[in-house]
């Protein structure tokens, strides 16, 4: 198995941790996600985008819709999907485009 192969293994794994550990142990699960993030970058790996969107950039929480997370849909200047986390406050806006069909 390659490193990069393994890592993304043990990433995906984590953030899953992080996600099922949250409710109980919150602490913990952001160490699972910094963890993650530490393995990712050791490797020099990318997440995929859909991955990078379960964490909050600027405390490690795991992004959970409607308990550490919220989303929204703006429609003005064109869509934009606006994830914004309940722990720290931290916006992310993530235009959308618009697809065919």
């Amino acid at each position: 198995m390659e490193v990069k192969e393994l890592a993304m293994e043990r990433f995906s794994k984590l953030l899953d941790m992080a996600h099922m550990t949250f409710p109980k142990d919150p602490e913990m699960a952001r160490r699972y996600v910094e963890i993650a993030l530490n393995i990712a970058e050791k490797v020099n790996l990318r997440p995929p985008p859909e991955e990078k969107l379960r964490i909050c950039k600027r405390c490690f929480t795991p992004m959970i819709p409607g308990v550490t997370g919220r989303i929204r849909v703006r429609p003005e200047h064109g869509s934009k999907l606006v994830i914004t986390c309940l722990e720290c406050g931290h916006v992310r806006r993530i235009p959308l485009s618009k697809g065919k069909g």
